[in-house]
C-alpha cells in the first residue's frame, strides 16, 4: 500500500540558506555525486529516481554506509549527495551544508506498507494503512 511520495533533495558543501534555489536532474551531470554503498536500497532509490547511470559520475564516487557519513563526507568537500525529505530538518539546519529542492518533476521515491499475501492480519495492515493516509503525515 502506498502512503505518500517523498521528494530528495541536493546536499553540496556550502552555507547557502536551506532549500535556496533549483536543481534540474541534469545538474546532477556537472557533481560529483556520493552514494551509499551497492546493495543500500536508497542508493538504489536515488539511482532510479534520478535516472542515473553507470555512465554518470556515481560510478566514480567514494561510497559510504551509512547516511550520516555520507553527509559528513559533504561537510568535508569530497562531494555532495542526495537526501530524502526525511533526513532534512529544517528546524536543526546541518552546519556546512546547503539543501537544495529540485524543479518538477522533483526525483521521489514512494514510501509505503507491505505485508505477506495470505497474512491472517492482512485486515489490520490495511487499516493502519488508511489511518496513516489519513493523518496526511508526508514529506
Amino acid at each position: 500500500m502506498i502512503l505518500w511520495s517523498e521528494p530528495f533533495f541536493i546536499a553540496r558543501a556550502g552555507t547557502k540558506p536551506a532549500l535556496e534555489g533549483m536543481m534540474t536532474i541534469g545538474d546532477l551531470q556537472k557533481e560529483k555525486i556520493l552514494l551509499l554503498d551497492d546493495g543500500h536500497c536508497l542508493r538504489d532509490h536515488i539511482i532510479s529516481a534520478c535516472r542515473l547511470t553507470s555512465s554518470s559520475k556515481t560510478s566514480k564516487t567514494l561510497g559510504a554506509t551509512s547516511l550520516q557519513t555520507l553527509i559528513q563526507m559533504v561537510q568535508h568537500g569530497y562531494g555532495a549527495t542526495l537526501l530524502p525529505a526525511m533526513a532534512i530538518n529544517p528546524q536543526q539546519p546541518m552546519e556546512g551544508i546547503s539543501i537544495q529542492r529540485f524543479v518538477s518533476p522533483q526525483p521521489t521515491r514512494q514510501i509505503g506498507l507491505a505485508w505477506r499475501k495470505n497474512d491472517p492480519r492482512a485486515a489490520e495492515f490495511r487499516l493502519l494503512g488508511k489511518f496513516i493516509k489519513e493523518t496526511g503525515y508526508s514529506f
